[in-house]
């Protein structure tokens, strides 16, 4: 977190930013994980990613790449400042081409989107640039979920749970959905700021981009909050009976037409 007088000093460093995560879980014992031919081949535009061409693109990387403490400065002054999205989406397009995966392009207006739309908007691009399905939006339960676990620093557990597979993430300290978003999917490997991955033998090593990217059933939804620079989302696939419930669900769709 930052103090009220912003001074860089080590609490705005990347090791106070940190993240946890739930694992992307079926719904109970002898609920198979969703098997990657039951995927859809959604993307932005274009042809979709070969099968191949998906597994290599959601592959975990060998190692982590990291913001610049001066990134980090810029976007904790202004979140959604040009400075903070135009440094961000360099690192995560350098990042992206590594992969071999697409630039990634935000939809119109995307800094004047609530957080919760941001993220959904965010999460699905990740998704849909490699081939998966992405989110019909948000739900509000589940928003009300991921606004809980936001007030406590926790990972959303979705309560009612409709669907057959879950997956949770959480992020403290960090102003910016892009630099959220950055963390979670190309910094989350042993010696970043996941604190579910302690060594490189951690299970919880790579878990933020594994739910991200989790070969949810459709339908999938979304929940998503914030509360200060406490930030979760959660996903939730093969999800019959919850429909998206926000004014912004709209907004976040747009992101994957």
């Amino acid at each position: 977190m930052t103090n009220a007088s912003m001074r860089l000093d080590s609490r705005l460093l990347l090791p106070r930013r940190i993240i946890s995560m739930v694992a992307w879980l079926p719904a109970a014992a002898g609920l198979a994980a969703v098997p990657s031919g039951a995927l859809a081949a959604t993307t932005q535009h274009g042809t979709a990613p070969s099968t191949r061409a998906r597994a290599s693109a959601t592959r975990s990387p060998a190692s982590n790449r990291t913001l610049s403490q001066a990134t980090l400065w810029t976007c904790e002054v202004n979140p959604t400042g040009p400075g903070c999205v135009s440094a961000v989406l360099t690192a995560i397009n350098r990042a992206r081409g590594a992969e071999g995966v697409r630039t990634l392009r935000l939809p119109a207006g995307f800094v004047a989107l609530s957080v919760p739309a941001q993220l959904v908007a965010i999460g699905n691009l990740e998704r849909s640039d490699r081939g998966l399905t992405p989110s019909i939006g948000l739900s509000r339960s589940l928003d009300q979920n991921a606004l809980a676990a936001a007030r406590a620093d926790q990972d959303p557990v979705p309560n009612p749970f409709y669907g057959n597979a879950y997956g949770s993430n959480w992020a403290g300290g960090i102003g910016s959905t892009l630099a959220v978003d950055f963390l979670w999917m190309y910094d989350d490997g042993p010696g970043s700021s996941n604190i579910d991955c302690r060594s490189a033998q951690s299970a919880g090593c790579w878990g933020h981009r594994q739910n991200i990217l989790a070969p949810y059933q459709s339908p999938l939804v979304m929940g998503a909050a914030v509360s200060g620079t406490s930030m979760t989302e959660v996903f939730v696939g093969g999800d019959g009976r919850t429909r998206p419930g926000q004014p912004d669900a709209p907004l976040a769709l747009r992101a994957v037409r």
